[in-house]
């Protein structure tokens, strides 16, 4: 069993498909298949041995329009204690060797339970086949180390016991196998049921009164020397091939009819609960109106409409889901897969009184898992409820940008919308949707690209018939065929236009390729001549005989990995071919530039003025089949269909050109993984120089319209780097994820201009085991991008790098024609370019050099995100970083100096204290003052507006600002006996910077508001005179001769300045009020449109600024000068002290000898004057005595502090 597991890949269809919704056949129609049905069973049966069959009373369509399998119908047997059987017919794909059905816990393979019909023997595909039947079960997934699925999960036998029966099994006229098979209800194994319960349980699923996922497939057979490869073994040499595409789904109750017996009404019944929790979102509905609405392929979702609002920014989504589901979930992903997605999850959820609820989980999905709930939540559940048909109906709201690295951006440009509905497991966990239940939808949300800009493509159903070349140019215009052109090349195919001018197409296949499907790697190219000129406006893939099979109808096989086109020059070296041009090109490859590239994508459609020209002459198809469950490859007809302008009629559209760049591939080492190693992926880097682009590209540059990358399947992300000038100035793209079976492009538009280095950096697993090189096959790795852009160039153009690892200096590139390339290598050109072949130096050599992406401009993701958090800028200048600085560098200033030792030894504590205060303004205002000068030069002209300030002057000035009046407000607390005159200083300086605050917030007047605070502050720094000369006193040097001079102009110098700045702030105070300052006219004119109320009422006007500064300016200048004419008194005071004791010294002097008993009395006047010791120890020593300064009106030395 363990070896089946391991070689098998496969019938990975039963459950690759997850569950999914069906529709239910009208009744008439219903009641004729089923009627035929039973026809069929009686009439293509051998009366002897045909069982007699029951009458089957129920239906229902699978998705995937029956290639998986058709013409499903049942029905059930049960007594009253709910014991029967289940006896279900169907039909496989047309052609198919084996066909298969089961149900499915959630719709993906892991834990399905599968009946399977295939031959007892060989197959010949006839009427005369014989078929078994075998009951089988999936246990489990195979995953790589981190969760990647690697191989699709594998069905094994049962061996607990085949719990079925095969009633009939024969293939039809129609190429179909048609089974009858018959099972019990619920869980049951072979003769001992107890001894193997549990483990039955484990393989076989019941039959429940309730939905369930059914799933089905079809597929070939193939055998050991077929080359058979992985496959479900079920015989000596046969197995079950793998079915690829050919699968379907329904979810449904198989044992009742829930449209019948009126079971639905439960689900009306909790629509009706959950309408009435939601009453609260009526009014939401009600006054919804939303601009666009459009209809998803598949059954994952319905009634999507949306509303991108401009002004909020903001995304509104109304949708539904699909009936029954128990979840829906729709979002934006990068290549329309799950890998790489941001969804909406909208669950049901219990309200806690007995009915429905709802919420939104804001998801991300890097691989085919379950999604992630995201960290940050930025999705709003404006509605939810259950319609009448059992649908979620929800709106959501998010924000086109949210700013969060696990959303996708709603860009200007089509993005992939991707869908789905589930149903949700006991626990409240979403299950796999299943492949029918999901869908995905090119769309450009912003814009309505579909009505202005889209071309409308024939259906496949309108291209015409072939045509000769000839027919198909018409008898004029360039590029017309000769009559040896009229018979095209085996596999390329005209098809006749009609008159609308609308597109043509040409079908470019290999006219019929049969491989040994034991190789998982071909690449097989074809030789063909196109005679005439085609101008492309789009492509898809295609497959089947004259392009009866494109992927606009279907999904193509699973073995076609990518196509792409190349023109040969003239001269150009081809390879031996065979009679139809086909020939191996893995190994050899001809110097061919390349035009056209394409990999499991849907239809490429260039924008409206664009088109893609092939010029007539010689081209090569390489189609790359990837095979590794060893799938049966014959007579395959893949290749592309181009659609083309109509060429009997004059092009209005702008030739536009591919380019391709990619790592040479022996440049490409991927180390294995390791345990010793923290990081297990690895990245690779390389640059198209800057030197390259400046020598091929237009002075003007291109316009590029859409960027995709290639690489294999140990990658997991990439990013394509634009570098301008030594900037990083964007990412063309910058993926979550990277999937290797949707290889969709990014329709983002961005410039590309001469000089811009592009620098591609791809990111993988480590292989657990061996080291993974460069390579063309799926099991070898590649980094490349591709870029479509316009207008084309005068030359094909392929851009080659060498890989380096990250942070290693960048190598040479090459940027130009391929086919001019001397090549002597049979190898591929452009995958192993020769090093002495790239011939421009990299250009920047490293990243070290490089200004990263958002230091060089303002980020608006940063901005919201800190404006959103009232988030400060925690940087140096920051006011409360700053004040803290200065605090410590004041600290460390006066201890390395000794002055906080003097200042220690002080006793008095009030003295001590205003000492650090005068110290630290002193210090403070240095540093403040320049800054502030500085800013006033940026704000003396009245008519400067919003931007006249640089941003980091005002940052540094606001910074300062607060950081002094902080210290201010904290002095009021330090001081011991405040004096009025200070505390009221400090308050109205403080009140000042408050009110400014406010006055920028509600007016933007930014210049006028910056001014007035720039002049108000540098009144409340010019502080240094008093400061120091307050200082140098309470440091004991007030009895010096020079003191009360310097007292005394520190105060007439710190009234002047008081006044000039007072008067600077009154003329700007008059200049806003005559109107004549600029900054005005921004809350009432500039920013009015989204200002509040326009600039009205809430906008603080120019006269309340200027009102209610005048009185705190008032307040502010009085208190100022009244502490200058406290230094002026002081000054005075002091110098009328010191002539007093000199002139009592004199006096002592001259009585000496007059009194021989004053000696005493001298000597202790001569001690007052030269030391003053209180009796708690203060020292006053050069100080006013405590009588004098209580004499005098002012206390002069202790109402100074710092003003």
């Amino acid at each position: 069993m363990r070896q089946q597991k391991i070689r098998a890949s496969l019938l990975a269809a039963t459950l690759s498909l997850a569950a999914a919704s069906s529709s239910s056949s009208s009744a008439p129609a219903r009641r004729e298949r089923l009627r035929g049905l039973r026809r069929l069973g009686t009439n293509n049966a051998d009366e002897q041995n045909q069982p007699s069959l029951p009458a089957f009373d129920r239906s229902v369509e699978f998705s995937g329009g029956g290639e998986g399998c058709a013409n499903f119908a049942w029905t059930v047997d049960r007594d009253e204690d709910g014991n029967g059987t289940w006896t279900a017919s169907f039909e496989s794909g047309v052609g198919a060797d084996w066909v298969a059905i089961g149900l499915s816990p959630d719709g993906g393979m892991r834990g399905s339970d599968v009946l399977a019909v295939v031959p007892t023997s060989g197959t010949t595909g006839e009427a005369n086949d014989t078929y078994r039947v075998l009951d089988m079960h999936v246990p489990s997934y195979d995953k790589l180390e981190g969760g990647s699925l690697t191989s699709p999960p594998t069905p094994e036998n049962d061996v607990h016991g085949q719990d079925v029966e095969l009633l009939v099994a024969q293939r039809n006229g129609d190429g179909r196998i048609r089974a009858v098979v018959r099972r019990k209800l619920g869980v049951f194994t072979g003769d001992d049921a107890q001894s193997g319960a549990q483990e039955a349980r484990e393989e076989d699923l019941p039959i429940v009164d309730g939905r369930q996922h059914v799933i089905c497939a079809s597929g070939p057979m193939t055998t050991e020397g077929d080359g058979g490869g992985d496959g479900v073994a079920v015989g000596t040499e046969m197995r079950m091939g793998y079915h690829g595409h050919r699968r379907g789904a329904a979810y449904v109750n198989l044992v009742r009819d829930d449209d019948e017996d009126g079971a639905k009404n439960d689900d009306q019944k909790k629509g009706a609960t959950a309408s009435a929790a939601a009453e609260g979102h009526n009014s939401v509905l009600g006054n919804l109106m939303l601009e666009r609405t459009m209809q998803v392929p598949g059954s994952g979702c319905a009634d999507v409409k949306w509303t991108v609002d401009r002004v909020s920014r903001k995304l509104v989504l109304s949708f539904r889901s699909d009936v029954g589901a128990d979840y829906v979930g729709i979002g934006l992903s990068e290549f329309g897969s799950m890998k790489g997605s941001d969804i909406a999850i909208v669950k049901r959820i219990p309200d806690g009184k007995g009915g429905v609820g709802f919420e939104v989980e804001d998801t991300i999905s890097t691989d085919f898992v379950r999604p992630r709930k995201d960290t940050l939540q930025n999705v709003e559940l404006l509605h939810a409820n259950i319609d009448e048909h059992g649908r979620i109906r929800a709106v959501i709201r998010r924000d086109l940008d949210t700013c969060d690295r696990d959303d996708l951006a709603v860009g200007s440009y089509k993005q992939y919308l991707i869908c789905a509905s589930g149903q949700m497991d006991d626990a409240g966990d979403i299950l796999y949707h299943g492949p029918a239940r999901r869908g995905m939808a090119l769309v450009n949300l912003a814009v309505d690209e579909e009505l202005l800009f889209n071309r409308n493509l024939p259906s496949s159903d309108e291209v015409g018939v072939g045509v000769a070349p000839s027919s198909f140019v018409g008898s004029e215009g360039e590029g017309t065929a000769q009559e040896e052109g009229n018979k095209a090349d085996p596999g390329l195919t005209f098809h006749e236009g009609d008159a609308s001018g609308s597109p043509v197409a040409i079908d470019v296949q290999m006219p019929g390729v049969t491989l040994n499907s034991k190789e998982k790697t071909h690449y097989m190219c074809r030789i063909f001549t196109l005679p005439t000129n085609v101008r492309t406006v789009a492509y898809e893939s295609v497959w089947g005989a004259d392009g009866a099979t494109v992927s606009a109808d279907t999904q193509q096989p699973d073995y076609l990995h990518h196509q792409s086109l190349f023109q040969c020059e003239d001269g150009v070296d081809l390879p031996s071919q065979d009679e139809n041009g086909v020939f191996d090109c893995l190994d050899a490859m001809p110097n061919c530039d390349a035009k056209i590239n394409y990999a499991k994508s849907r239809v490429l459609t260039a924008p409206s003025g664009i088109h893609i020209p092939l010029e007539k002459g010689t081209y090569l198809l390489l189609v790359h089949y990837d095979n590794p469950r060893g799938m049966p490859i014959r007579d395959d007809r893949s290749g592309l269909r181009l659609w083309a302008e109509p060429p009997n009629m004059p092009s209005s559209t702008t030739p536009g050109q591919v380019m391709i760049g990619n790592a040479n591939l022996d440049s490409i080492r991927i180390p294995a993984a390791s345990s010793s190693s923290s990081q297990q992926e690895y990245e690779i880097q390389f640059q198209i120089s800057g030197e390259a682009t400046r020598d091929v590209l237009p002075p003007s540059g291109v316009q590029v319209f859409a960027s995709g990358m290639h690489m294999h399947k140990m990658a997991t992300r990439s990013r394509l780097s634009v570098i301008r000038n030594g900037v990083h100035v964007m990412d063309a793209f910058d993926t979550l994820s990277y999937d290797f079976d949707m290889q969709t492009p990014t329709w983002k538009p961005w410039r590309l201009l001469p000089g811009d280095a592009l620098i591609m950096t791809c990111s993988y697993r480590r292989h657990p085991d061996h080291m993974v090189e460069g390579g063309l096959r799926t099991s070898d790795e590649m980094c490349l991008f591709g870029l479509a852009f316009a207008p084309a160039l005068p030359q094909s153009v392929t851009g080659v790098g060498f890989a380096v690892e990250k942070g290693e200096p960048f190598r040479r590139s090459f940027l130009g024609p391929i086919s001019e390339v001397e090549s002597t290598d049979s190898r591929w050109s452009f995958h192993y370019l020769n090093y002495s072949a790239a011939n421009y130096e990299p250009d920047p050599v490293t990243w070290d050099g490089v200004v990263p992406l958002n230091e060089h401009r303002s980020d608006l993701c940063e901005l919201v995100v800190r404006d959103r958090g009232k988030m400060p800028r925690i940087v140096p200048s920051e006011a409360t970083i700053a004040g803290q600085i200065v605090l410590i560098g004041t600290f460390f200033f006066v201890v390395l100096t000794g002055m906080w030792s003097r200042i220690r030894e002080m006793k008095c504590e009030r003295k001590r204290r205003n000492a650090v205060i005068y110290l630290g303004q002193l210090l403070f205002g240095t540093v403040a003052l320049p800054f502030f000068i500085v800013a006033l030069d940026e704000v003396f002209h009245p008519q400067s507006s919003f931007d006249a300030v640089n941003p980091n002057s005002f940052t540094a000035v606001r910074t300062l600002l607060v950081a002094q009046t902080l210290l201010f407000l904290l002095e009021l607390f330090y001081r011991i006996g405040v004096r009025a005159e200070v505390a009221a200083h400090h308050l109205f300086t403080s009140g000042l910077v408050i009110f400014l605050h406010v006055a920028l917030d509600k007016s933007y007047a930014f210049h006028a508001v910056f001014k007035m605070g720039v002049l108000l502050m540098l009144m409340a720094l010019t502080d240094h005179p008093v400061n120091l000369a307050l200082l140098l006193k309470n440091l004991g040097y007030a009895h010096r001769k020079w003191w009360p001079r310097l007292c005394r102009a520190a105060g007439v110098l710190y009234i002047i300045a008081k006044l000039v700045l007072a008067g600077l702030t009154i003329n700007a105070m008059v200049e806003t009020a005559r109107g004549e300052d600029a900054s005005w006219r921004i809350p009432n004119h500039s920013f009015s449109r989204w200002m509040p109320d326009g600039g009205g009422d809430e906008t603080m006007s120019a006269t309340t600024v200027i009102a209610v500064t005048a009185v705190l300016l008032l307040g502010l200048l009085s208190s100022q000068m009244y502490v200058g004419f406290v230094l002026w008194k002081l000054g005075g005071i002091y110098e009328r002290r010191r002539l007093q004791q000199q002139q009592g010294k004199t006096s002592e002097e001259r009585g000496t000898f007059k009194k021989a008993g004053s000696f005493k009395t001298t000597t202790r006047r001569r001690r007052s004057s030269r030391q003053q010791v209180l009796p708690d120890g203060t020292d006053r020593t050069g100080d006013l005595s405590e009588e004098e300064e209580t004499e005098h009106p002012m206390r002069l030395s202790e109402s100074l502090a710092g003003a």
